[in-house]
């Protein structure tokens, strides 16, 4: 058994083949306990049980496991799977076998067996549309309890399709077959099993056939099959049966009171006959099935064995995946309903299985596992012409595959053996990695992941650059048509998001970072439960109070590009939705079924499946290369989906730029590359948080507040110890010191201290808690008990942050738990947090980088707030706030702030406000008025020094936003843009290596004096005063700050926001803040252009780390404290739901007809791209100056791939003046072409240079 998801009850069935023997079955069934596994669980309770009866646990031939995520009923051993339907019946049952093993000839034999189903079930049943309507499963209970006449009380709703398969696979028995032909073939109405009577009410009253009665029926049909049974034989069956069916018809109308059926019509008796027959020879678990899908309503992966079929296994999908896989090789079959589970290693050297087949849980398949019959009766029979009884003329593909034969029947239609094996996978096996910390192994992926991310979308062509090349023409064909039409006042939906639980949330932050760089776009980022669950009409709409509800006419009229996002891709909500947006789109004037796109964690997946049936194509299929992963809490998959996001987007970007986009593209070219270069910053600064110093500093205040957390076990175990050693010694501590020395003759001593060790025996935990706190260097006075973490960031981060930590703490004892919250700082984290806050709160707080001028602000209210709710204190205590951040300033609130370490190029408006300082420093002073001219020198100066050394000049050393600090002045195309040959010598410039040229950048980058020193020494110090307001704050409130000295280690660590305690201007956000409020209104438009990249930077990279930085803190926290003193350590990786992947409706469900509004069916299996008639066109309209690579956009010549993806260092001596690399060191990576290696330097890899290192934080 592998255990992937669920878990909360586990059970097992093995049917052992016996002959002559009837076979046996052994069920064993357990409720998994907090902490427990189901695996090791049942796996020795099932031995156990085989053994008592007296059976091989080995010798199965077919064994069904389960591991149940509850929703029908409660975990009780009674609800567990597998299921099966009553007490096991014993009956005479009939086969068509050889005569012995390996004979050619065979004949009708018969034995004694037990008759009933062993099932198990994934998703939900809702009811079955029998006779003449829908029976709810709720009734059916009473209904099967009357048919078999049997008492059973449960409550799970598989355990009814165990009684419907009970009731129906009757091949081989006269007697289940006749129950069978007087329910389907005589009654009319499910109420006829009760007289009539309302069947959800009535317990009394049973009119269906009794013991009696289908005895008698059974002996009458026994009575002709002993004479008839001869002529019945494989191909010849349509020949014998009809004069077989005549005999038995002569039979029962001639002694209607011998079989008690006096008051049957003779329509009713040729019914009851003819339906008879054919479940004696048809009804086995295969057509049983494919019957049961047909008519049943809710979502299934279904798994059913049996008595009669011992040595086979019949297995559907519908609504829920299921998988198959096997090897020619292995006598071993797996199945599985999560595709993970079929993967897993096997053999004795850790290999698994060679071949995959995924069932249609779209349409609806059954595929049969076992060993071949040995004739072709069963098929013949079954699924003959003319057989209305299981669905139409169809004869199933049969396969052999080493451990088995295997059946396919495909729901829908006619299958051929071609369309089977096209659907054949080769497995990718999944490394079996459950072990250990696999939580922090998790974490430590991380930089490897991000980076193979960056090298996918670094290649010249790769399979999600050719996905982003369709996403882009489609939204631009979707942008021109809603640009055109004017649809009632309100713009049509451009783009849809979707998603569920951590993919919903990084879709929201990539639909709001997407409206930023389109600002025309319409982009909305909706739940799949509410996409799901508000896309049908009433009665099957499920309402969302608040939701403006996307209905599918809209989405019709609108025909949006859609991008659908899932880890598993096989989440239940987003796949269905996959679907049902398929189906919608298809249903258009015009065909937009490849519209819908997809971003999953593995290239093989269920929603690649929905896609490539859908007809959309292979090229509406990104993955994000972090494959499986088994840990419940969510870190590198988190991650790799947004590091994928931001590719994506960059890449959107990229191709907007080059082409008359339909819509205002909010950044430049020049940005883009700096996003570019954010994004390989980002990388490594990932790498440090993991890996480095800032990532030690991380994990020691994780393990601080696991002690935090550990404290009131800890005091338990010492206050138990405590109690132990001096009731047992009889020696507590204040008589022991106090009494003991002197003797007892004092009893007014021996009752002074009795009382004080009574009293220490009560106050003993709290005493203890302070002398730990005390030691371990801790806060005081906190709150006793247990703690509440608060997470305040921007919303993606505290949502995943808050998911990740409480699934960690899930297993977690009384005494260790932790409380979990997420607020987003500067919205409502005051007002929905304040008025809980206690000692002892912790509140782990991310900054945004203040020291970039878009972002100050917003750091200030932040910090604000966090000010607000550490101010609420009692008896001096607030709550315990840590601080994580690129900003170096610690507030005085925070009892810890790390820094994380900057690798990227800093900001114009950085570079501006120390340049500004530099100047301040090296004049002395300037007057308000010298302000404006000062600061416009400076933007001039630092445009200048990078238009003076033109392509020489790298971007490495430049300002981010450089290019907007000489705005009317002409475009600064040197840093960005290649140049030939012949532009670049005319500049003339020394070469890299030489001291010539080291000395030109450093009198370019460095910090400016003014050329009229003598004047600033002169200065009166009216002036200095007048240039101190205009780069410090002068008054906070009525309160005077007094100008700073210059910044010294020991202010790193004051607050810039209380006004007595201010930092150096270079470290303050007041000084910063009031710097940009007195610029002139022509350097703030200047500045204001950069702001799209500086919240691109915030929104992708800077809050990216943040959220990395947390997770080693809170990894580090769990951690520490599931490892309790003298109790067994949990298990941080999952919860006791287990749900890792989402498999059943959670809880919006979907019926096998749900497909929406207006369904129109698509045709399946279509291997065409139905939207190339529209990229085609916008092809032609959005031309570029240069062709595109396999028929998308060739970015290469405009912007640099990413450095970090390329891994190339350069050495200075292997770089000529231009960046490039000589001819004599061979040519770029991917490929050899220039363009291959741009990066940080013009048209090629500037890597960073050691000896300019210093250089690129001026």
């Amino acid at each position: 058994m592998t255990e992937i998801r669920g878990g909360q009850s586990v059970g097992l069935a093995s049917l052992h083949p016996s002959p002559p023997s009837p076979p046996k079955c052994i069920r064993t069934r357990e409720v998994v306990t907090k902490r427990g596994t189901g695996s090791g669980l049942i796996v020795p309770s099932h031995t156990r049980k085989c053994i008592s009866s007296r059976t091989d646990p080995q010798s199965g031939h077919v064994y069904l496991g389960h591991l149940r995520f509850a929703t029908s009923s409660r975990n009780l051993r009674s609800e567990c799977h597998p299921h099966e339907w009553g007490k096991r019946t014993w009956c005479k049952v009939w086969s068509y076998s050889p005569l012995h093993p390996g004979s050619s000839t065979c004949t009708w034999t018969s034995r004694r067996t037990w008759h009933g189903c062993v099932l198990t079930h994934n998703g939900d049943f809702n009811g079955l549309r029998l006779y003449d309507g829908l029976v709810p499963q709720s009734s059916l209970a009473n209904y099967l309890n009357n048919v078999l006449r049997t008492n059973v009380e449960v409550g799970s709703d598989s355990a009814k399709i165990a009684g419907w398969f009970e009731l129906m696979a009757t091949k081989g028995s006269w007697l289940k077959s006749c129950r069978k032909g007087w329910a389907m073939g005589v009654a009319k109405h499910e109420n006829d099993v009760c007289g009539g009577r309302d069947l959800s009410t009535s317990t009394e009253g049973n009119t269906s056939p009794g013991p009696r009665t289908l005895k008698s029926w059974e002996e009458g049909f026994e009575e002709v099959w002993d004479d008839w049974r001869g002529k019945v034989v494989g191909g010849n069956a349509k020949d014998g049966l009809g004069d077989f069916e005549i005999e038995v018809w002569k039979l029962f109308s001639s002694s209607k009171q011998r079989f008690n059926i006096l008051r049957w019509e003779d329509f009713q008796i040729k019914s009851f006959i003819s339906t008879t027959i054919t479940s004696f020879l048809t009804s086995d678990l295969m057509s049983t099935m494919s019957s049961f899908l047909r008519v049943a309503s809710g979502s299934f992966g279904l798994a059913v064995s049996s008595g009669v079929e011992c040595d086979a296994v019949v297995l559907a999908a519908l609504g829920q995946p299921m998988s198959v896989s096997w090897s020619p090789n292995c006598p071993a079959v797996l199945y599985g309903s999560e595709a993970n589970a079929v993967k897993v290693p096997v053999t004795r050297d850790g290999r698994g299985l060679d071949f995959m087949y995924d069932l249609d849980d779209h349409y609806g398949e059954a595929v049969r596992v076992g060993k071949d019959n040995g004739n072709g009766f069963w098929e013949e029979v079954c699924f003959g012409e003319g057989n209305t009884a299981v669905g139409g003329a169809r004869t199933p593909v049969k396969v052999d595959v080493g451990g088995g034969v295997m059946l396919f029947d495909n729901l829908s239609g006619m299958q051929e053996l071609n369309e089977v094996v096209e659907k054949w996978k080769r497995v990718e096996g999944v490394e079996d990695i459950a072990t250990g910390d696999i939580v922090g192994k998790d974490i430590d992926d991380i930089p490897g992941v991000i980076k193979e991310v960056a090298r996918e979308w670094a290649k010249t062509r790769s399979d999600c650059k050719d996905v982003a090349d369709d996403f882009f023409y489609l939204l631009a064909d979707s942008i021109r048509r809603h640009n055109k039409q004017d649809l009632e006042g309100h713009r049509g939906i451009d783009i849809l998001v979707t998603g569920i639980e951590s993919s919903l949330w990084l879709g929201e932050q990539f639909a709001a970072d997407l409206h930023m760089v389109f600002p025309g776009v319409r982009v909305e980022c909706v739940s799949s439960n509410k996409l799901l669950g508000a896309l049908e009409e009433v009665p099957r709409m499920v309402h969302f109070c608040g939701y403006n509800r996307i209905r599918g006419d809209e989405i019709r009229r609108d025909r949006p590009v859609v991008l659908c996002i899932s880890q598993s891709g096989q989440t239940f909500a987003t796949l269905h939705c996959t679907r049902q947006l398929l189906s919608l789109l298809a249903s258009c004037d015009t065909d937009s079924r490849g519209n819908v796109f997809i971003l999953t964690g593995q290239k093989e997946s269920k929603m690649r499946d929905a896609i490539m049936e859908g007809g959309a194509g292979i090229r509406r299929c990104m993955h994000n290369h972090s494959g499986v992963r088994l840990a419940e809490p969510s870190t590198v998959a988190v991650c790799a989906m947004h590091a994928t996001l931001s590719e994506f987007l960059l890449m959107l970007c990229q191709y907007a730029s080059l082409t008359p986009f339909p819509t205002k593209l909010a950044v430049g070219r020049e940005d883009i590359i700096d996003f570019r270069d954010l994004l390989d910053d980002g990388m490594e600064g990932i790498k440090e948080i993991i890996e480095g110093d800032a990532g030690e500093k991380l994990r020691n205040q994780g393990i601080m507040w696991g002690k935090h957390i550990t404290e009131p076990w800890r005091c338990m175990v010492l206050s138990g110890a405590y109690i132990l050693a001096t009731v047992i010694s009889g020696y507590p501590l204040f008589y022991l010191v106090m009494v003991f020395p002197f003797g007892a003759d004092s009893d007014a001593l021996v009752y002074i201290a009795r009382t004080l060790d009574a009293l220490l025996y009560i106050f003993l935990p709290k005493l203890l808690s302070y002398l730990l706190r005390w030691w371990e260097n801790r806060t005081l006075l906190a709150r006793h008990g247990k703690r509440t973490l608060v997470i305040c960031d921007v919303p993606y981060v505290q949502k995943n942050l808050e998911n990740y930590v409480s699934k960690m703490f899930a297993l977690s004892y009384s005494f260790l738990g932790l409380e979990v919250h997420g607020v987003e700082a500067h919205d409502d984290m005051v007002h929905r947090f304040t008025h809980r806050v206690a000692r002892g709160v912790l509140m782990a707080l991310g900054r945004p980088d203040g020291t970039v001028l878009s972002l100050m602000k917003t750091e200030q209210t932040i910090m604000l707030a966090a000010k607000q709710a550490a101010f609420v204190e009692n008896m001096g205590v607030g709550p315990e706030i840590f601080t994580l951040g690129h900003n170096n300033v610690q507030s005085s609130i925070a009892v810890n702030h790390v820094c994380l370490k900057c690798f990227r190029r800093k900001f114009l408006s950085e570079s501006l406000y120390e340049a500004a300082l530099n100047a301040q420093a090296g004049m002395g002073t300037f007057s308000s008025d010298e302000f404006e001219t000062i600061t416009t020198s400076i933007m001039d100066s630092m445009y200048t020094s990078a238009m003076k050394l033109g392509p020489a000049y790298p971007r490495s050393i430049c300002a981010v936003g450089i290019i907007y600090a000489g705005e009317g002045r002409g475009a600064l195309s040197s840093i960005y843009e290649e140049k030939t040959e012949e532009e670049i010598k005319a500049y003339e410039r020394p070469h890299l290596g030489s001291d010539d040229y080291a000395e030109e950048i450093l009198a370019l980058t460095a910090s400016k004096t003014s050329d009229t020193k003598e004047e600033s020494n002169s200065m009166t110090t009216k002036k200095k005063s007048a240039i101190s307001s205009i780069l410090t704050p002068t008054y906070m409130g009525n309160k005077k700050i007094e100008i700073p000295t210059p910044a010294t280690t020991s202010d790193m660590d004051k607050d810039p926001l209380k006004g007595s305690k201010h930092a150096t201007p270079s470290l303050s956000l007041d000084a910063r803040y009031s710097f940009a409020m007195k610029l002139p209104p022509n350097i703030r438009r200047k500045l204001d252009k950069c702001q799209p990249i500086e919240h691109l930077f915030e929104s992708r990279v800077a809050s990216f780390e943040r959220y990395v930085g947390f997770l080693v803190t809170f990894h580090s926290m769990a951690k520490h404290a599931s490892k309790p003193w003298l109790l067994p350590s949990w298990d941080i990786s999952r919860s006791q739901s287990n749900l890792r992947v989402a498999t059943t409706a959670c809880p919006v469900s979907v019926e096998e007809d749900d497909y929406g509004e207006d369904f129109t069916i698509y045709e399946g299996s279509v291997d065409l791209d139905m939207s190339r008639h529209v990229i085609e066109e916008n092809k032609k309209q959005l031309s570029v100056s240069t062709e595109g690579i396999g028929g998308g956009i060739d970015t290469a010549p405009f912007f640099p791939t990413s450095t970090v993806a390329t891994e190339e260092e350069i050495e200075i001596g292997e770089v000529d003046y231009v960046g490039r690399k000589n001819s004599k060191s061979g040519g770029g990576g991917g490929g050899g072409d220039a363009s291959e290696d741009s990066g940080r330097g013009l048209g090629g890899v500037m890597k960073r240079i050691q000896s300019l290192g210093q250089l690129s934080r001026l």
